[in-house]
This record gives structure tokens, C-alpha cells and sequence, in this order.
């Protein structure tokens, strides 16, 4: 008995397996230009880099989201989601962005804004502001970035030494510590309240 019953499982098991492989793929998209890579972001978006631009797809049933055509060569190998949010940082060639992987616009052009290196970015959700510490004509810098616009809302470029942390106040400030000195800016204004050593 026990064993007529497993051939019966062994029989539908190889059924199903088969309807399976016969079933063919879930869904199919067809772009307009030749795939260099593609990854599936935390949020479950398959983003394509083509070389007519990058791409955000519903991995579900394969319709386009959106497409950003100024997005050329994107380099896999520098994909980094900023925590808690859903932009995506993403290398060129030449540049660096930060898109919003929800509609697929550019948020941030480094180039355009000086930024020769991002290192270190925070995102204040209370602001809804961008915070980033990065290197700018061999200076170091920070820019603060309103997520509403999105636009630089200001920025300091003459840090001695690089961004080391980034931490928003209820009263309407931040904090920026660097490995010499604490910093502490309005947040709304970028005027400087104090620093210390």
C-alpha cells in the first residue's frame, strides 16, 4: 500500500514538473535597446540598465514603470540603495545620481552640483531632506538636499576633513561631525550656531 502511494506522489510530482516546464516564462518585455545588467531592488523593481537609458520594471507582469534616458552606462558594481527610502545611488562613467526607483527621476546630479565624491548620506524622513557628505575640488563638503523640490537647499564646501556622521534636531538643526570638529547648522538657513574641537 505504501508503496503504490508513492508511486502515485512520484506520478504527480512528475506531472506537475512537466505542465511546469511547458507553462514557458510568466511574462516577456520588449526594449528598444540591448540589456547591459539588471537587478531586482528591496523593493522587488527590476531595474535595467540598456544603452538607451535605465529602466524600472514591474517584475510582476513586466509593464515599464518608467524610464530615465539621461541614466548612461550605469556601473552595477556601485549600486547602493540609501537606507529606509527608495533611492537608489548609482555610478556613470562620468557621474554619480541618486534616482527615485518610484518613478525613475534623477533627484541628484552630482556632477551639475560640484560633487566629485559622495561618501556619506543620511536621509532626515522628519524633513524630508537628503543629507550628503562628500569631496568637492579637493575640499571636502556637505549639501542638504529637500526631497519636496528636489533642489539643493544649501550646502558648505570648505570642511577640512571629511563627513564622518550626519544627525538631524528636533529644534530644527543638524549636526555634522567630521574626525576634527563637531558642527551644528540651522536646517533651514545652513547659517553655522557653533562648532566645537
Amino acid at each position: 500500500m505504501k508503496k503504490l502511494l508513492l508511486i502515485l506522489l512520484l506520478a504527480l510530482v512528475t506531472q506537475w514538473i512537466t505542465a511546469q516546464s511547458e507553462a514557458g516564462p510568466t511574462w516577456s518585455a520588449e526594449l528598444n535597446s540591448a540589456i547591459q545588467w539588471q537587478k531586482v531592488s528591496s523593493f522587488g523593481q527590476l531595474v535595467v540598465q540598456t544603452q538607451g537609458g535605465l529602466m524600472g520594471i514591474d517584475a510582476k507582469d513586466g509593464s515599464i514603470q518608467w524610464t530615465n534616458d539621461a541614466i548612461q552606462e550605469g556601473q552595477l558594481n556601485s549600486w547602493h540603495e540609501i537606507p529606509g527610502t527608495p533611492f537608489l545611488r548609482l555610478s556613470t562613467a562620468t557621474n554619480t545620481v541618486i534616482v527615485n526607483l518610484i518613478d525613475g527621476k534623477t533627484l541628484l546630479n552630482a556632477y551639475d552640483e560640484g560633487i566629485d565624491n559622495i561618501q556619506e548620506e543620511v536621509f532626515l524622513p522628519t524633513f524630508n531632506m537628503l543629507a550628503i557628505g562628500g569631496e568637492s575640488g579637493g575640499s571636502f563638503g556637505f549639501w542638504l538636499i529637500d526631497m519636496n523640490t528636489p533642489a539643493i537647499k544649501w550646502k558648505k564646501t570648505d570642511f577640512e576633513s571629511p563627513v564622518a556622521g550626519i544627525a538631524s534636531t528636533k529644534e530644527n538643526s543638524i549636526l555634522i561631525a567630521t574626525p576634527l570638529r563637531l558642527f551644528h547648522f540651522d536646517l533651514n538657513t545652513g547659517d553655522e550656531k557653533w562648532q566645537r574641537y
